[in-house]
């Protein structure tokens, strides 16, 4: 099995997960022990800690693990500066299955510390499809949930700017889920 393919298994594992209200944590204890073990705390937005739960399962064991330890952060805008400036993992702006999606929000053109994140499943002509923590099914601004999404690469004059993609690390980890089968 292909990195990616994992990577995408997994983000799909969890879509439909709820928070409780207001990022005070989340409606299955399993779920929130998960997400606690990668650094949420109550009242975060999660959507980066998500892609950092779905990574860190594909990779547990690999030499990639050290960098999804490393390079992830609570927030969007730098995990991309820190898997720009270190590790295997190639950053671009091409989208590929199973890459992470990093968007930077802008207000009045400019760009904010804050964005938003997601884990690619399905790549278009002129869009994408991903997976995203802290989402909202119903279209709403306020994010609740792991949800399924369709996105386009338009970059608007403020809001949501897609700063990049960090594509799947590949080699080592097929070899690994080969011989052990783990998620075959």
């Amino acid at each position: 099995m292909k990195a990616s393919d994992a990577i995408i298994n997994i983000a799909q594992s969890y879509i439909g997960q709820q928070e409780l209200k207001g990022n005070a944590g989340f409606k299955d204890e399993w779920f929130e022990k998960k997400m606690k073990d990668r650094g949420f705390e109550a009242g975060d937005a999660w959507c980066v800690l998500f892609c950092e739960l779905v990574l860190y399962e594909t990779y547990k064991d690999t030499p990639f693990e050290y960098y999804i330890d490393r390079l992830f952060s609570k927030s969007a805008v730098q995990t991309w500066n820190n898997f720009r400036k270190d590790g295997p993992f190639k950053c671009c702006k091409t989208a590929v299955p199973g890459a992470v999606v990093i968007w930077q929000k802008f207000v009045g053109g400019v760009g904010s510390w804050q964005g938003h994140a997601g884990i690619v499943i399905e790549v278009l002509k002129y869009s994408f499809y991903a997976v995203e923590g802290n989402g909202n099914s119903a279209g709403g601004r306020e994010g609740i949930e792991v949800v399924y999404k369709e996105r386009t690469y338009a970059v608007p004059d403020t809001g949501l700017r897609i700063l990049g993609f960090i594509h799947p690390a590949q080699g080592y980890i097929e070899t690994i889920y080969e011989n052990e089968n783990i998620l075959a």
